[in-house]
């Protein structure tokens, strides 16, 4: 039977770490630790670490760092900080416990946000939750999309000091504050009424198109749309969608975003004079 005890100390260095558990050194988990950092600055330590009977961290290794990373530095002026702890006293075997902890462990996924944020009566995630309930995209897909509809995003090159940015073709998507997976997880996400109505004119043209469901929604292809739609700003989803129903026989399916942005590209412009469309992002028509 584990019984348990909280207690506070503001004596960061008593806790130590097992070699087994989570590595802590990687930049993945380095960016983690600042976050964690911020939050405890802004709202205190809310959760509490759990440690085995010698003060080995079971879980919480990445908090202890955050807490580190503020009594370290000057310029936050804290020389200690009150965390609290759960003291595990077990006779079984305390590894084996730290891989059944983080194994049943379920983070939040962007519907349980969504679900938060509509309770205490944010209208933005109402409106997430209702087009992910009518139309069935993910989440990720919502967000995507409403940078397009809400964000004004712009597509930028990437430099060389930003080389390792993750989009297509050597460019990077820039959106405005409340229109990233940060700001969602925040609370400050922003989808708005004129947004939702946009999300039902754009995707009402695919429902309505003779494009197989099975073939249109999917991730990549819906985010080539995006791509062109900002590289192209006189770019219109019917105008592709009389194209496709007139020459369906020439489209090709794709596999990357890249090979779905030339397809729709080609097919776009297929016999086509005033209304061409590029796929070199970042390029406008002039």
């Amino acid at each position: 039977m584990t019984k348990l005890s909280i207690n506070y100390t503001k004596d960061v260095s008593k806790f130590k770490f097992y070699d087994e558990n989570r590595d802590i050194t990687t930049k993945e988990a380095r960016t983690h630790q600042k976050k964690l950092r911020d939050k405890i600055l802004k709202n205190g330590f809310l959760v509490p670490i759990m440690v085995d009977d010698k003060d080995y961290v079971i879980d919480g290794q990445n908090r202890i760092e955050a807490v580190k990373m503020i009594t370290s530095d000057i310029k936050y002026n804290q020389e200690s900080i009150n965390i609290p702890y759960i003291k595990y006293s077990r006779n079984t075997d305390t590894n084996g416990f730290i891989i059944t902890l983080n194994k049943d462990r379920k983070d939040w996924r962007h519907l349980d946000y969504a679900h938060y944020y509509s309770t205490r009566g944010n209208i933005n995630y109402r409106y997430f939750l209702k087009i992910n309930r009518e139309f069935k995209l993910t989440p990720f897909c919502i967000i995507q999309h409403n940078r397009l509809f809400g964000g004004n995003v712009v597509l930028e090159p990437i430099t060389k000091k930003d080389k390792e940015s993750k989009t297509i073709k050597g460019f990077k998507v820039r959106a405005p504050f409340g229109y990233t997976e940060h700001d969602f997880k925040n609370g400050d996400f922003r989808l708005t009424r004129k947004s939702y109505n946009k999300f039902v004119e754009y995707f009402s043209e695919f429902i309505k198109s003779e494009m197989p469901i099975k073939d249109w929604k999917k991730t990549y292809l819906l985010r080539a749309f995006i791509y062109l739609k900002v590289a192209n700003k006189h770019m219109k989803l019917s105008t592709f969608f009389k194209q496709y129903s007139k020459y369906k026989k020439i489209w090709k399916d794709g596999y990357t975003e890249y090979e779905h942005i030339r397809n729709i590209t080609s097919l776009y412009n297929h016999r086509a004079k005033h209304r061409i469309i590029k796929y070199a992002l970042g390029i406008k028509n002039k």
